[in-house]
């Protein structure tokens, strides 16, 4: 097996080497829907998802070789939200409602293969958490922050964390050096949201459990990640820098127009 993948990468590196290298830089703006996944609270009964959805908007540099390969590095702003509608036994059938809200800066480097009418990317991507807060209607906020020595609310989450991401796309129109596309994304946090910190925020006098979700009636049997899951459609317009690029382009425009399989 492990032959195989040399064999396959040094072929394509070989065809990289042959390929004409070329430019293209975009704007990116699209909408997403956020999950913070998390297995005890995915099954515990009382507690319910609400997709919470917001915008995007950055920008792009493609590095591409010939028509076909190309890596691109995205920088995007993305406003995340999860809420969590639940119950206690104590106010019985009365509902309470936990939002947890931030903005994230994405950094992504993706791989992305076009063929026909489509493109696949894929790639890791760091999220830079930006302006975190949450809002819990039986959570004193000013109670606990005294107790653990805590700032705000944001400590017990993580700053930064690493996502695998998956995406597909095609082209809409375009023309030598300039294309719309549509596409979408989905990523995977491969890391835990939640600090230590928030794993265990029980200082002395007070029980609270792990967040996201600190207030409930039992604690979990043992303490599950919460990991953050993002799905995005979003428009890109890219621009193709010099000769190289307007012929790539141009070919690329081909493969979507022409009906070739």
């Amino acid at each position: 097996m492990k032959k195989f993948i040399t064999l396959i990468s040094f072929l394509f590196l070989c065809q990289m080497s042959y390929a004409q290298i070329w430019v293209d830089v975009g704007a990116r703006v699209g909408f997403g829907m956020t999950i913070l996944y998390n297995s005890n609270i995915f099954n515990d009964v009382p507690y319910n998802h609400q997709f919470g959805g917001g915008p995007g908007f950055g920008g792009r540099l493609g590095v591409n070789f010939g028509s076909h390969h190309g890596f691109t590095i995205d920088a995007m702003s993305h406003s995340m939200k999860q809420k969590f509608e639940y119950k206690l036994d104590i106010t019985g059938d009365e509902f309470h409602e936990n939002l947890v809200e931030w903005k994230n800066l994405d950094l992504y480097l993706l791989y992305r293969g076009s063929s026909h009418k489509v493109f696949i990317e894929v790639g890791p991507m760091l999220s830079f958490v930006k302006k975190l807060k949450q809002n819990d209607d039986n959570l004193d906020e000013t109670l606990l922050l005294t107790a653990t020595g805590a700032s705000s609310v944001s400590e017990f989450y993580r700053e930064q964390y690493v996502s695998a991401v998956l995406g597909f796309g095609g082209f809409l129109v375009g023309s030598e050096s300039v294309s719309l596309n549509i596409g979408f994304r989905l990523h995977y946090a491969l890391q835990d949201f939640i600090t230590d910190l928030g794993q265990n925020p029980e200082p002395t006098g007070l029980v609270y459990s792990s967040f996201p979700a600190p207030i409930r009636d039992n604690s979990y049997d043992s303490y599950k990640a919460t990991r953050p899951l993002f799905g995005e459609v979003s428009l890109e317009l890219s621009f193709g820098l010099g000769s190289v690029a307007k012929t790539s382009c141009s070919n690329r425009m081909h493969w979507f127009w022409s009906g070739n399989r």
